[in-house]
């Protein structure tokens, strides 16, 4: 793969212009990007960057927002009428691209646009880009403090073909499409991963479930197991649960690098209780993909989405056991500033699977 590194030192020829008069006042869109600015006079498009000590004697320009002191340096040669941030550090004007302070000059500009939910990922008509991290170096900040910062750089993805390039996105989701495929490659951040998917039938189902027509896979692949619907199409979602896809007679259920298989009899009986931890299955009530014996599902809530206690109309449960049987079940709330479950004022030990601290 070729690097095409842009590294923004903040040489002395891109100083020249500036003084401490052209001072910027307004962000060009302060929502895409903190690095754009515009001169007092709004002339010129200003460009903010790290402090170096041993560059004491460069022509910079001071930006006072706030509390905030920004040191900053012109873009010579950007157009401010038609200046617009397309991200974080990329902007463009009615003739050039710029990425942090300098022209790309390597682009198809009419054609290049930004793939708007794919992370940092650029397209034009000849080349897919992907903004990378680069090397960590440490400088001087404006108040005097060391900080490291990563230098990014644009990329070409030379293994992409721009004219076939295809984002992959989750079902029921046109946003967080980590994964790509043209017409030779199927890509994870724009990797090539040809080696560890089916080409033609990978997609990802939800951000944290994967699939092809051979496995079922985790995030970042780390872990899969076989598919036995042998297809990536025809899976279905519980609302947004993100962990569960499901079909008429399998369902799968991924947690961190664990992946579950479970027939299915009855689809209907399916539940999600907006929990990552707890689904209910064919009358069974499920607590990290094992089952809760026991448990009523026809009763059976989770009392706070994000923690790991539940109830149904007999029994209060700890994960998968049943704890404190004095307590009457429908009588504990869950409370938020202390962020721990309550009963009759006393809050529940952790460790002793009691309720017996007062607040």
């Amino acid at each position: 793969m070729t690097w095409i590194t842009i590294f923004i030192l903040i040489s002395a020829y891109l100083m020249t212009g500036c003084s401490s008069g052209d001072n910027a006042r307004e962000f060009v869109d302060e929502e895409k990007s903190p690095y754009y600015g515009y001169s007092l006079d709004g002339s010129k498009i200003l460009f903010e960057y790290a402090y170096q000590p041993n560059r004491d004697d460069d022509v910079v320009t001071n930006f006072m927002r706030g509390r905030n002191d920004y040191r900053w340096v012109e873009i010579e040669g950007a157009d401010a009428e038609t200046f617009e941030v397309l991200g974080y550090e990329l902007a463009k004007d009615s003739e050039h691209l710029y990425f942090r302070n300098q022209v790309v000059d390597f682009v198809d500009y009419p054609s290049f646009e930004v793939l708007e939910h794919a992370y940092h990922c650029y397209i034009d008509k000849n080349h897919v880009y992907q903004l990378r991290g680069g090397e960590v170096k440490t400088y001087i900040d404006e108040s005097g403090d060391e900080v490291a910062k990563s230098f990014d750089y644009l990329d070409i993805v030379e293994e992409a073909d721009a004219q076939s390039y295809e984002l992959l996105f989750p079902l029921g989701s046109e946003s967080g499409a980590d994964y790509a495929r043209d017409k030779k490659h199927v890509f994870w951040h724009n990797e090539v991963i040809d080696d560890e998917v089916d080409h033609a039938t990978f997609r990802p189902l939800t951000p944290f479930i994967l699939a092809d027509k051979n496995y079922i896979y985790t995030e970042g692949l780390r872990a899969k197991v076989l598919n036995e619907h042998q297809s990536s199409e025809g899976f279905k979602l519980i609302g947004k649960n993100a962990d569960i896809v499901y079909t008429d007679e399998l369902l799968y259920y991924v947690l961190a690098d664990n992946i579950w298989q479970f027939e299915v009899d009855d689809a209907d009986t399916l539940g999600d209780f907006d929990s990552a931890w707890f689904f209910t299955l064919d009358h069974k009530v499920y607590y990290c993909g094992e089952e809760i014996e026991g448990a009523d599902s026809e009763t059976f809530e989770v009392i706070y989405p994000f923690g790991q206690m539940s109830r149904d109309k007999d029994h209060l449960y700890y994960e998968r056991i049943i704890i404190d049987k004095d307590v009457t079940p429908a009588e504990v709330t869950f409370d938020k500033d202390a962020y721990n479950y309550v009963y009759r004022g006393k809050y529940f030990n952790e460790k002793t699977y009691r309720f017996e601290n007062e607040k």
